[in-house]
C-alpha cells in the first residue's frame, strides 16, 4: 500500500500563503507547513512553521527583499485585511510573502528537518505540496524547487551548484505558462513541460498543487502539476497541466526548499 504524505509548502513568488489541500487523501499527513505567521518584515532569518531545521536564508543582487505581511502589491492590488490570500472555501491563515518591483533578483531557501526529509523521500511513497499564488501586473515570474541545492539568485533557472530537484516555474513577464521543471544533477534546468497558465494570476489567486510518486532506484520517478479549482476531489494524474516522468532520482538527499523569486533583471 502506498503511503501518502501531504506536504504543504508555502513559498512566494509575488505574494502567497500556504494552506493544506482540503481533499480526501488516504493516510494524509501534514509533514511541512509554512504560513508565514510572523511579524511584518524581511523574510531572511525568520524561523517558524512545521518540519524545518533552521531559518530562512535570503540572498539578493541589486534588488529588493522578500517581505512578510505586506498588504498590497506594487500596482496597488489589495490583499486581504490580514495580509493573506483567499481562495474559494479555504480559510485565510498566516500572511502573504511578497516582493514587489521589477528590478533586481532575490532567492530564499531553508532546510527541512531530518524527520521530514525521511518522511518525504521514501521510495514507493507519494507526496503532495500546495501553494497559493497571485501576481502583479508585470514580472510575476517565479520558481519553486524541492531539491538538493539553493537556486542561483544571479542567473535565471540555475542552481548554485550541480544538483537535483522537482518544482515549477511561472514565466515572466507574460501571464504564463506554468511549467513543471527539474534539475537532473545539473546547474541548469534540464526538463520543462507546461501549458498556458489559467486563470490569470493578475485577476485571481491560483492553488498550485504538485504530486510526486517516488520510485526505487532504477525506475523513473513521477511528477505531476495541477492548477486545482475543485477542492472536493483529489486531482487525477490525467488532469495534470504538466508532468515529468522520465527522471530517476536518488531523492534521499533532497532537503532544501528553494523559494521562488521574480525573474526580472
Amino acid at each position: 500500500m502506498i503511503a501518502r504524505n501531504r506536504t504543504v509548502l508555502t513559498l512566494a513568488a509575488v505574494a502567497m500563503a500556504i494552506f493544506g489541500l482540503t481533499i480526501p487523501l488516504a493516510n494524509a499527513d501534514l509533514v511541512i507547513e509554512e504560513q508565514f505567521i510572523y511579524e511584518a518584515g524581511v523574510l531572511d532569518t525568520l524561523n517558524g512553521g512545521t518540519g524545518f531545521d533552521g531559518p530562512w536564508v535570503a540572498t539578493k543582487s541589486h534588488g529588493r527583499d522578500y517581505y512578510v505581511g505586506l498588504t498590497e502589491f506594487a500596482d496597488q492590488k489589495n490583499l486581504n485585511a490580514d495580509s493573506g490570500l483567499s481562495f474559494s472555501t479555504l480559510p485565510v491563515a498566516g500572511s502573504a510573502l511578497s516582493r514587489f518591483g521589477n528590478a533586481g533578483r532575490v532567492e530564499a531557501h531553508r532546510t527541512i528537518s531530518a524527520a521530514s526529509q525521511a518522511a518525504l523521500t521514501r521510495d514507493n511513497t507519494t507526496i503532495w505540496f500546495s501553494q497559493l499564488f497571485a501576481g502583479t501586473a508585470t514580472y510575476r515570474g517565479a520558481m519553486f524547487i524541492f531539491g538538493t541545492q539553493p537556486l542561483n539568485h544571479t542567473d535565471l533557472y540555475t542552481m548554485s551548484a550541480p544538483g537535483s530537484g522537482f518544482g515549477f516555474s511561472i514565466h515572466s513577464p507574460s501571464d504564463g505558462p506554468i511549467s513543471a521543471v527539474a534539475f537532473n544533477n545539473s546547474v541548469n534546468v534540464t526538463v520543462e513541460s507546461g501549458v498556458s497558465y489559467t486563470p490569470d494570476p493578475l485577476t485571481a489567486t491560483s492553488l498550485i498543487v504538485g504530486k510526486i510518486n517516488w520510485k526505487p532506484n532504477g525506475t523513473p520517478d513521477e511528477y505531476f502539476l495541477f492548477n486545482v479549482t475543485d477542492l472536493t476531489t483529489e486531482p487525477a494524474e490525467s488532469e495534470a497541466i504538466a508532468s515529468i516522468t522520465n527522471l530517476d532520482f536518488d531523492q534521499s538527499a533532497f532537503n532544501p526548499l528553494l523559494n521562488p523569486r521574480p525573474l526580472a533583471v
